[in-house]
C-alpha cells in the first residue's frame, strides 16, 4: 500500500454517494450489533431481551425526535428529512458504546442528546463539529455513570465479572493482570460496552469500510498503532510482557471501537492526509494519557471529543502545505510519536501496583509441619499470595511428594502439570517431571540436573525448593 501525504478530499466530497456511504457503514455497524446479541443470549435470556430493548429505544427515540424537529422545522416532507439525516446510524453508535446495565430511560436521554444536540442543532447531518453519538455518551457518562454497569440486577451473575477488564486494569494502576485472557478479549465473549468487545470483528469491519472507502485508512492506522507503540513502551518499563500489553490496550475500552467508528467521521476530522495522521497520533497519545495517569479509566471518549475540537486547528496548519517537503512531514511525524511514546514512558515509570494489591515476598522453603512419616512445605510457584503446599515423604534415600494445596496455580499452566503432566501449555519435560517427581519415587541425586523448563516453570521450581527445604530439615 502506497502512503501519500498528498492532499485527498474526505468521504462527502467525493463521487461515492452519500447513501452508498452510509448503507455500507450500516452493514457493518448491524454485524456488531448482531454479534452483541449473540454474546447477551450466552449470558442469559434476560440479557439478551435487556440488549434488544436499548437498541429499540434508543432507534425510537432518535426517530421521534427527528420528527419533531423537521416537524416544528416546517419541512415539506418530514420523512425523506428523516431518511436523509441517517438518525439510526448515530443512535446504534451511542447505543454501542453502552453497557447492558443501562437504565432504558438514561438510553433514550442520551440518544435525544446525541440527535438534537450533537447534530441537528448544528443544521443537521455533514455540519455537526462533535461525534453526535459520543455528545450523548459523554453527558449519560456524567450525569448517570453509577447506573452504567455490566450486569443486570444487583449482582454479577457467574459467567460475567462485575467489573470491566478496562476497570480491572485501572484498580492495578495499569501494572497488574486481568483473568481475562488476550483470545477471549480478541473474540469479545466477556461483558463490557455492547459493541466494544469484539475486536477481530471490529478490526474485519474497518477493513471492509476501508476497502468500500467509507473512511481513510490513516485515521485508525495511526490511532491503533500509536497505541500498540506505547502500550508496548509501557509494559516494559513497568516489567510486563511488552506484545500482551500492547494487544491489551487494543483489545480493551472501546479503542478500536472508537479507532473505526467514531474517529474516522469526516465531518469532524481532519481533510488532508498529514492532518489525519496528526490526529490519529494524537489519539492515541491522549487515550493512553488519560488511562495512565487520569482518574477516569478511559480514554476513547474524551479524546475523539478533545481531538473534534482541534479539527479546524490542525486543517488550518496543514492544509495547502501537504503536496511539498514529503520528507519534513515524515520527520514531523516520526518526531510526533517518538515525543509522545517518550512522555508515556516517563509517565509509566511511576506506575505503580496499589499496596492493598501487592504479594508479599516470595517463600522458597517454609516447614509448616514435620511428623515422623512426611514433612509439609510451603513454597511459592506462580502466586506470590497463594503459594505452594507440599507434602514430602522420606524414606531412606527414597522421596515422593504430594502437591496437596495449588490454588494459586493456573489452568492450562501450573495446575494442568500437579494433576497430570500435560496440558496445551505445557511441553514433553513436563510429563517426565510429572512422570519422575510427582506420580513416583525418587532420589535426591534425580534432582540435580532436573530441567524445569516445562512451561510453568515457577510451578516446576516451586515444587523443586519444597523438596530440598524439606531434605535440609532432616540433614
Amino acid at each position: 500500500m502506497k502512503i501519500t501525504l498528498k492532499r485527498t478530499s474526505p468521504n462527502y466530497r467525493q463521487k461515492l454517494s452519500t447513501p452508498r456511504i452510509m448503507r455500507d457503514l450500516t452493514i457493518a455497524i448491524l454485524a456488531i450489533v448482531i454479534f452483541s446479541l449473540y454474546y447477551f443470549s450466552t449470558v442469559g435470556t434476560d440479557y439478551l431481551i435487556k440488549a434488544i430493548e436499548i437498541y429499540a429505544v434508543a432507534l425510537v427515540a432518535a426517530a421521534l425526535t427527528e420528527a419533531i424537529f423537521f416537524a416544528v422545522s416546517k419541512k415539506k416532507n418530514v420523512l425523506t428529512e428523516m431518511r436523509y439525516s441517517f438518525g439510526w446510524v448515530t443512535v446504534l453508535l451511542f447505543a454501542l458504546t453502552l453497557p447492558i446495565g443501562t437504565p432504558l430511560y438514561v438510553v433514550a436521554i442520551g440518544a435525544v442528546i446525541a440527535i438534537f444536540f450533537g447534530k441537528l442543532i448544528y443544521g443537521g447531518f455533514g455540519q455537526n463539529i462533535f461525534n453526535p453519538a459520543l455528545v450523548g455518551r459523554v453527558v449519560v457518562h456524567l450525569s448517570f455513570g453509577s447506573s452504567l454497569t455490566s450486569y443486570l440486577g444487583t449482582n454479577a451473575p457467574d459467567i460475567i465479572s462485575s467489573v470491566t477488564p478496562t476497570t480491572a486494569l485501572n484498580q492495578t494502576n495499569w501494572v497488574g493482570t486481568i483473568t481475562t485472557d488476550l483470545p477471549t478479549l480478541f473474540t469479545g465473549m466477556y461483558s463490557a460496552a455492547l459493541g466494544e468487545t469484539c475486536t477481530i470483528l471490529i478490526l474485519l469491519a474497518g477493513v471492509f469500510l476501508a476497502i468500500r472507502k467509507v473512511f481513510d485508512w490513516r485515521i485508525p492506522v495511526a490511532y491503533l498503532g500509536t497505541v500498540l507503540i506505547m502500550g508496548a513502551c509501557q509494559g516494559a518499563i513497568c516489567g510486563l510482557d511488552p506484545i500482551q500489553t500492547a494487544l491489551t490496550h487494543i483489545a480493551i475500552g472501546g479503542v478500536a471501537f472508537g479507532a473505526i467508528f467514531m474517529a474516522t467521521d469526516p465531518v469532524t476530522s481532519p481533510t488532508s492526509p498529514l492532518g489525519k495522521i496528526i490526529y490519529g497520533i494524537s489519539l492515541g497519545f491522549i487515550t493512553m494519557l488519560i488511562r495512565l495517569k487520569a482518574n477516569y479509566p478511559e480514554g476513547v471518549l474524551f479524546s475523539i471529543l478533545i481531538m473534534n475540537m482541534l479539527t479546524p486547528m490542525i486543517d488550518n496548519v496543514t492544509l495547502g502545505r501537504t503536496d511539498q517537503h514529503q520528507a519534513r512531514q515524515y520527520g514531523i511525524i516520526i518526531g510526533y510519536v517518538i515525543l509522545a511514546t517518550a512522555v508515556i514512558g516517563a509517565i509509566s515509570t511511576s506506575l505503580k501496583l496499589p499496596e492493598s494489591m501487592q504479594e508479599p515476598e516470595p517463600i522458597t522453603a517454609e516447614i509448616v509441619e514435620q511428623t515422623d512419616q512426611s514433612i509439609t512445605v510451603k513454597a511459592t510457584g506462580f502466586s506470590n499470595a497463594s503459594p505452594l503446599t507440599v507434602q514430602v515423604f522420606i524414606d531412606g534415600d527414597a522421596i515422593s511428594v504430594d502437591v496437596i494445596d495449588y490454588q494459586g496455580e493456573t489452568r492450562g499452566y501450573g495446575r494442568d502439570l500437579i494433576e497430570a503432566g500435560s496440558g496445551p501449555m505445557l511441553n514433553e519435560k513436563a510429563q517426565v517431571f510429572y512422570d519422575t517427581i510427582l506420580n513416583g519415587s525418587f532420589t535426591k541425586a534425580d534432582l540435580d540436573g532436573l530441567d524445569t523448563t516445562t512451561g510453568a516453570t515457577k510451578t516446576t521450581n516451586g515444587i523443586i525448593n519444597a523438596i530440598r527445604g524439606a531434605l535440609d530439615s532432616v540433614q
